[in-house]
């Protein structure tokens, strides 16, 4: 299970990567975050905001109307 669970569920850009970006400045080394929704045009931004601040992906499932994206901070 993930330290911190995001649902972006309803929001669309660039809500899902401010979300994304607010969440990682605050994590710290280890730990774990589950980031998932249904705009899937959101993946992208989402996944290259947890690279920026330092975080590996490490579990990425994408459908047609579901996303979810797991990471931990290095």
């Amino acid at each position: 299970m993930a330290d911190i669970k995001l649902e972006t569920y309803n929001k669309v850009c660039p809500i899902p990567a401010a979300m994304t970006k607010k969440a990682a400045i605050k994590m710290e080394k280890g730990q774990t975050i589950e980031i998932v929704g249904d705009f899937c045009s959101a993946i992208d931004n989402v996944i290259r905001m947890l690279e920026k601040h330092g975080l590996e992906i490490t579990e990425k499932e994408i459908t047609s109307n579901h996303f979810r994206v797991c990471a931990i901070k290095n």
